[in-house]
């Protein structure tokens, strides 16, 4: 798997298998978007709250990247864009999503349970913020797995609708891993948690592994 990281965190690639870091995104299967600050809140037409930090100049750079990805993919190129934590988030704005800009009980010691109604997989999870896909059209996400028990006390932020992240079942889904295809843009897998922070026998590990090729093959066919 040929994957180019945006900025200097290489690290964040090392859970992929088989993984060949490359310096130019043209030679590229995903490129990667990595964690740290949050993402600026007009990146999503929105105001920026107190308890929101950001990089604006990083902001600058990655809008940049993806950009870019979006131009090569409509030339033609096969590749798709990953993101982890902030990277996450980044990527749930640049498909038209918002951001959550403070939640609770996610940024924990350890490991907190995600699903995808079926079964229960472990992963790392830091984050203080979310996405937000939900004023999205359904066409162009799909939340592949959410929080299992480890839900917020509160969102911040005004244009949150707590009623819209109710699935039919009446349960409150936070989205964990969103896949986005937006129209003339790459394909977008989203996780909010970190697998480069978890071994690589972990089963999320491997489920990530298994979902990212299987994403990458489906662009080739």
């Amino acid at each position: 798997m040929k994957v180019f990281v945006v900025g200097h965190y290489k690290s964040y690639a090392n859970w992929i298998d088989d993984v060949e870091l490359v310096d130019k995104m043209e030679n590229a299967d995903v490129v990667m978007f990595t964690g740290g600050e949050d993402i600026h809140p007009k990146l999503y037409g929105e105001r920026k709250l107190a308890c929101t930090g950001s990089n604006t100049a990083r902001d600058s750079e990655e809008v940049d990247a993806f950009n870019k990805a979006t131009k090569l993919v409509k030339k033609g190129k096969k590749l798709i864009c990953f993101g982890t934590c902030r990277g996450a988030q980044l990527l749930c704005a640049l498909n038209g999503g918002k951001v959550i800009q403070d939640v609770s009980g996610h940024a924990v010691y350890g490991t907190h349970p995600i699903t995808d109604g079926e079964i229960l997989l472990d992963i790392t999870s830091l984050h203080h913020q979310m996405m937000y896909p939900f004023n999205m059209k359904n066409s162009e996400y799909d939340i592949i797995f959410w929080s299992s028990k480890q839900l917020s006390g509160h969102y911040e932020g005004s244009y949150i609708d707590v009623n819209k992240m109710v699935n039919e079942k009446g349960m409150v889904v936070e989205p964990e891993i969103v896949l986005f295809h937006s129209e003339d843009k790459p394909k977008c897998i989203a996780v909010q948690g970190h697998p480069e922070m978890m071994r690589k026998e972990a089963p999320i590990v491997r489920y990530l592994n298994d979902y990212l090729l299987q994403v990458v093959n489906s662009i080739k066919k």
